[in-house]
């Protein structure tokens, strides 16, 4: 079984038409997205209704895919207003999903919103989360594999025995490339494999529809997609 996993498009509409162009060209079982499906990009009813596109994927929830339920901040309010009833769709994914030995989650088995380091972000941003509490995230959870999204970039480690793994973000990379980033999960005899990959796609160009698109913190989120770095927003 050969499965792809996608994470954290966050509404950039163009940075998942690459990774779903690259995608054909690939064998593979099935795909299933990570999370955090529209908020902060500039088209993010155009990225929600590609997700729904893709044949049988399974789609689970992400951080941000709750705060459109619950939050109104103007970011939240602009992105709902482009939503429409799409609002309601992100709202009804399942939290995880269980297949033959891997389990994927948006951020930890226990918590949609934790943040779980295993390995140095590439820039120092973020520090390793320690043993007793990392492995409170995973609540007893057991798989050969977890795989997450969430923080953006990709990772590997143990955590009490446990393998777990980060898959980086479709369309907000945090790790200094600014390509889309996916990956492949493939079961093999010695168990789940992960295989990374980076597509290119026009980020400068979606950066200045930030700009132009009059969404609330455009500065700070066009410099994410620039820069390929978790920005402070405020």
């Amino acid at each position: 079984m050969r499965l792809a996993l996608l994470s954290d498009v966050h509404g950039n509409a163009a940075a998942l038409e690459a990774v779903l162009d690259d995608l054909r060209d690939q064998t593979y079982d099935g795909v299933v997205f990570l999370g955090d499906y529209a908020l902060f990009g500039p088209r993010p009813a155009e990225a929600v209704d590609l997700v729904r596109a893709v044949d049988d994927a399974v789609c689970i929830v992400g951080n941000t895919d709750g705060y459109l339920q619950v939050q109104d901040t103007p970011v939240i309010e602009w992105t709902r207003d482009e939503l429409g009833e799409r609002v309601g769709w992100l709202g009804t994914r399942p939290f995880c999903h269980e297949v033959d030995g891997l389990l994927a989650v948006h951020a930890t088995p226990t918590d949609v919103e934790a943040v779980l380091i295993v390995e140095p972000h590439p820039h120092g941003d973020l520090p390793l989360t320690a043993e007793d509490d990392a492995e409170a995230l995973l609540g007893g959870a057991q798989a050969d594999l977890i795989v997450y999204g969430h923080i953006h970039y990709a990772s590997k480690g143990v955590v009490a025995g446990q393998r777990v793994a980060s898959i980086g973000s479709v369309g907000f990379p945090y790790d200094g490339d600014p390509r889309a980033a996916y990956a492949f999960a493939e079961r093999t005899d010695a168990g789940w494999r992960l295989e990374h990959r980076r597509v290119e796609y026009g980020h400068k160009a979606v950066a200045g529809e930030i700009r132009t698109r009059g969404m609330p913190l455009s500065e700070p989120l066009a410099q994410r997609i620039l820069q390929a770095r978790g920005l402070p927003l405020a």
